[in-house]
């Protein structure tokens, strides 16, 4: 495949979809049906979203709401592997953003990144069964920063009741759901990571967008003090 950038990007982790899914996954479907949805998506963007999305950026608390059909169009650029690295080129990026393109995920073609992409490509299938307008609602971002955090590791404060469920994550109702694994929003999800983060990022790809505009996340150290999570 060859990006917006005329770099060709290896899409080896689609191949390996037919040979792990068989009859649930057709690369004839895909390049004639899904792939060209997911380009009209993509190309859709000036018209979904007409004004700069602001980033959220490290100690400053802020929120981003976005219509998930602006959403949707989002991850149809990253999946195309569209968008450049932000100013100061891979290193910048490296240091402060997480990377916001498929291009790794499409060139795994180990099980584990196969299963993810086949998640992603599900994604673009309902959105295409759903028919226009949809999705509907929004997708809400939030950065929150305290820039005081308790010590907790001298903290003597008694934990709140605990209560445990027969239930998992997913099926638990009007849960929050809370993972401390990674600085990067989204962790390896677009690249080899396979665990509960990258799950939840597969799972349910609008959180992607995440990746495209929070800086990482800074934690209480000898150099700062300050604490910070994003809130999906």
């Amino acid at each position: 495949l060859q990006d917006l950038h005329g770099e060709m990007v290896d899409a080896s982790g689609l191949r390996a979809l037919e040979i792990f899914y068989g009859d649930d996954f057709s690369e004839e479907n895909f390049f004639e049906s899904t792939l060209p949805h997911v380009v009209s998506l993509a190309l859709a963007l000036p018209e979904l979203c007409s004004h700069p999305i602001p980033l959220l950026e490290q100690r400053r608390a802020g929120v981003v709401e976005l219509p998930r059909t602006a959403a949707a169009s989002l991850v149809a650029n990253m999946f195309l592997c569209n968008f450049k690295p932000p100013a100061g080129g891979l290193a910048y990026r490296r240091d402060h953003m997480p990377r916001g393109d498929f291009s790794r995920l499409l060139g795994n073609s180990k099980e584990s990144g196969v299963a993810k992409l086949r998640m992603f490509i599900h994604y673009f299938e309902r959105l295409q069964s759903a028919g226009s307008g949809e999705p509907r609602g929004t997708l809400q971002i939030r950065r929150t920063v305290v820039d005081d955090p308790p010590n907790w590791l001298r903290s003597a404060a008694p934990l709140r009741a605990l209560r445990t469920e027969a239930s998992g994550i997913e099926t638990s109702a009007g849960c929050l759901q809370v993972d401390f694994a990674n600085e990067f929003i989204g962790g390896g999800v677009l690249g080899s990571g396979c665990v509960q983060e990258e799950i939840k990022f597969a799972v349910c790809p609008e959180l992607c967008v995440s990746m495209l505009i929070c800086q990482s996340m800074l934690a209480e150290t000898q150099e700062h003090s300050v604490s910070e999570a994003i809130v999906l």
